[in-house]
């Protein structure tokens, strides 16, 4: 479910910047608010793009190969590039998207605007490639403790208690309680999560309530011990939501029940003694919503979390069954891993590449070439 997040104090300026730059760069950690902050950021210029000039063309980039489209030159261009920009990418990867970049630029003499949201592993990355290239630029580093203000960070953390008005009225807890809870936020760092998806973490459980201090110091642990402890729980019902979690984290949180992989659904249910009846009925887990036939998983954060535990656990599984997609972003070559699963991974990858043959590069993982040089 998107929550709408009233504007943010520097939007605007961002806007501004791409409205005369070739390329603007937002970068942060997983959950800093990159996506987000495109969305407002691409509101923000259709309010300052005036009827005297021309009309503006917002073009959501998906796939890297869709920058060798056509362009109208009556217009300008801005092209949005979010989700198609991986975590795995490298130095060759990011060269090629540049060039395309400004191809685009040169037939539109340049009309072309470019807002690319980069991961921060890969900012090194693409400051290395914007050396050889004569983009005007500018980069914004969500990392950078002068981005987002005092007043940002309330207004994300009263967006999501809002949102959750009504489990927060059954738990009873005090203004101060609430008030002292955004002022810890307000004044937490930012480890190896964005802030904006603490906040969205936090009110996800109320079981985090118990000790805020500790769940926004300790979020990625805590989530971590959460979903392992589900995994090895001499519970049923616990280790039945781990099995969803797992079946949502392999189809990059979203699902069809109707469309359920029974093969993996029976193995996974075998792995962890559980029964696969009725398994995605009436699900009430705070992770999770169900609309109907399709389920999927509030928090990406999530994802990454339930694949590293079973990563940890059973990496065949992941091998066997994981999405495409999730596979690419997620998968790390660790070391102490056997040379059983070292071939293992080999032929998971060699199958990728043949099923997206013609994909922007898709062979050029940083994973797999690390792979071909053991």
């Amino acid at each position: 479910m998107h929550l709408d997040i009233p504007k943010l104090s520097f939007v605007d300026s961002i806007a501004k910047e791409l409205k005369t730059k070739e390329l603007v760069i937002i970068t942060g950690l997983p959950g800093s608010g990159k996506t987000e902050l495109a969305h407002q950021i691409v509101q923000a210029l259709t309010n300052i793009i005036t009827t005297k000039e021309k009309l503006a063309n917002f073009q959501h980039i998906h796939d890297l190969k869709n920058l060798d489209f056509v362009i109208n030159e009556d217009k300008m261009i801005f092209l949005i590039l979010d989700h198609c920009i991986k975590s795995w990418f490298n130095k060759t990867v990011i060269d090629d998207m540049f060039k395309k970049l400004k191809s685009s630029t040169k037939k539109t003499k340049g009309m072309v605007h470019a807002l690319v949201c980069v991961p921060d592993i890969l900012l090194e990355a693409f400051k290395s490639s914007l050396k050889s290239s004569s983009f005007k630029n500018v980069i914004y580093d969500l990392k950078d403790g002068n981005i987002y203000k005092d007043e940002d960070w309330k207004v994300i953390f009263d967006s999501h208690l809002k949102s959750k008005n009504e489990m927060m009225k059954s738990l009873k807890y005090q203004k101060t309680d609430i008030d002292a809870w955004r002022q810890s936020f307000i004044e937490i760092q930012a480890g190896d999560i964005g802030k904006p998806t603490l906040a969205k973490l936090l009110f996800e459980d109320a079981r985090n309530f118990q000790n805020v201090s500790n769940f926004l110091q300790n979020t990625h642990e805590c989530i971590m011990n959460r979903i392992s402890a589900l995994s090895e729980s001499t519970c049923v019902s616990e280790r039945r939501h781990f099995v969803v979690l797992v079946m949502l984290m392999l189809n990059n949180g979203k699902l069809n029940t109707d469309e359920l992989n029974k093969d993996a659904l029976a193995d996974i249910c075998k792995s962890f003694d559980v029964e696969d009846v009725n398994l995605f009925e009436q699900l009430e887990y705070p992770e999770i919503g169900q609309n109907a036939k399709m389920v999927t998983v509030h928090c990406r954060e999530t994802v990454r979390v339930t694949f590293d535990v079973l990563w940890k656990k059973r990496k065949d599984l992941v091998f066997k069954y994981c999405d495409d997609t999730v596979f690419l972003e997620l998968v790390s070559l660790t070391e102490g891993m056997t040379d059983q699963e070292l071939i293992a991974l080999n032929d998971r990858f060699q199958s990728i590449f043949r099923s997206m043959k013609g994909k922007f590069h898709v062979e050029d993982h940083n994973v797999a070439s690390k792979l071909l040089r053991k």
